[in-house]
């Protein structure tokens, strides 16, 4: 029983500093947010956020993974769900994933940073791409055989526009955007 509630302490804790990294990474970035930002918005110690976590980089991943894409998964999930693959319907979820992406460009930005320094935060973020294939089963159906190989390439594609739309450097307004994504996209041409 001892057991038990040790552990759920352990992971309420977990949840409070994984909660705590994603407010202060999205408030101040990851450069500028320090492990003491961080344990003092969870009420705990340096030493209980070491127990939980190696640094920076892995409590970002953890938010990322439990916080943010479960919620960029949900508008995949949402898109696959009706099945309609249409321009019209992809148009709609183009806009839907842009319109994610302005409203969070400071944990994109900071995925984007720990993934370019540390190899398995890469392999991290790449597992989350091939894993897209999993959330929308109406499209691999669709697209038969070639389906993961089109999805990580859209899906990177998509990604790496983001980014760059979220960070200024996209030399395209907003509807050239949208319009160059859903026609990538969109299964009727």
């Amino acid at each position: 029983m001892l057991s038990e509630l040790r552990q759920a302490q352990q992971a309420q804790t977990r949840h409070r500093l994984v909660a705590a990294a994603h407010q202060c990474f999205s408030d101040r970035g990851l450069a500028k947010t320090t492990i003491d930002d961080i344990v003092k918005r969870a009420g705990t110690s340096r030493a209980t956020f070491y127990l939980h976590f190696q640094g920076k980089p892995q409590v970002l991943a953890a938010s990322w993974d439990e916080i943010e894409l479960p919620r960029v998964n949900r508008l995949f999930v949402d898109h696959d769900a009706g099945a309609d693959f249409a321009y019209g319907a992809t148009r709609v979820w183009i806009e839907r994933l842009l319109t994610f992406w302005e409203a969070n460009p400071t944990m994109a930005l900071n995925a984007n940073q720990i993934m370019a320094s540390d190899d398995e935060l890469l392999r991290w973020g790449a597992s989350n791409v091939l894993a897209v294939a999993q959330h929308m089963p109406n499209l691999v159906a669709r697209l038969g055989a070639n389906a993961q190989s089109w999805i990580v390439l859209r899906v990177t594609q998509l990604e790496r526009l983001m980014y760059f739309w979220v960070t200024g450097n996209v030399p395209l307004s907003r509807e050239e955007l949208l319009e160059a994504l859903s026609r990538e996209w969109a299964l009727d041409g």
